[in-house]
């Protein structure tokens, strides 16, 4: 899952002017645009297509022969929300002096998700 999003994400990358990957791009121009906008696009695509596949595996009867079904998937929905989180923020925040910031969200979100698992606990047959 996080290769598709750093990938989606890295047409953000720009130094001097130039992209980092590609240096012959010239950053928020002509192409660079409608990749910025492609790659966006296809981040909310991603996205949406997540939710609805963790919805349709929803299980609303106690027990089912369906392996894959769960009571519910809301765990896996913000445990992939807060994923897509910390690599878009981690992109972004990659400063030495800004390392805290990433360190204060990945306690917060162990913080959060400890509390949630036993609120949320996936339920596998």
């Amino acid at each position: 899952m996080m290769p598709i999003i750093e990938i989606l994400i890295s047409i953000f990358s720009c130094e001097n002017g130039f992209h980092t990957v590609d240096v012959s791009l010239k950053c928020w121009s002509g192409i660079h645009i409608f990749y910025c906008i492609l790659f966006t696009v296809s981040l909310f695509g991603y996205f949406v297509i997540f939710l609805l596949m963790s919805f349709f595996y929803n299980e609303s009867r106690p027990y089912h022969t369906d392996a894959f079904a769960r009571l519910d998937a809301n765990f896996e929905t913000y445990m992939t929300l807060y994923k897509i989180l910390i690599v878009i923020v981690g992109h972004f925040l990659y400063q030495p002096n800004l390392h805290w910031l990433i360190i204060t969200i990945h306690i917060c979100g162990s913080i959060n998700f400890c509390k949630m698992y036993l609120k949320y606990i996936p339920y596998y047959n």
